[in-house]
């Protein structure tokens, strides 16, 4: 019985949510460069003890915006603020075939940035991830 108990205590801190880790990727998107005339539309986060990621939801009201204009306003911005271009997204838990084209992603230390499209026009996603 006490190895069933000691087990169910080490997943429950392995998989417990890591608050403040959401808190910092919140920070750290508040400070983040947006888009001109985006909107927040959603936000949603989720974390454990290893792994934290914030995705929010714009809308850019507007005339019509490119992902190319979205890729270039980024990788200006987010480089003069000392982050890193990084080909992938980030070393996926479970690798579901690939990925995903069409994001820009820059990483500095353990945190992630990802930018990509959305599902309707002028619309995009921007991850936070820390891991």
């Amino acid at each position: 019985m006490v190895p069933l108990g000691l087990s169910w205590l080490f997943l429950m801190g392995r998989f417990s949510r890591n608050e403040e880790k959401v808190t910092e990727l919140r920070k750290l998107a508040a400070a983040a460069p947006v888009y001109p005339q985006s909107v927040v539309t959603k936000s949603t986060a989720q974390s454990n003890t290893n792994h934290a990621s914030l995705r929010v939801t714009y809308y850019i009201s507007g005339p019509i915006v490119t992902f190319d204009d979205l890729r270039l306003f980024y990788f200006r911005e987010l480089r003069a603020k000392g982050w890193s271009p990084h080909p992938t997204r980030y070393d996926p838990v479970i690798d579901l075939g690939g990925d995903r084209e069409g994001h820009i992603t820059f990483r500095r230390e353990r945190y992630w940035i990802t930018v990509e499209p959305g599902g309707l026009t002028n619309e995009y996603d921007v991850t936070y991830r820390w891991e």
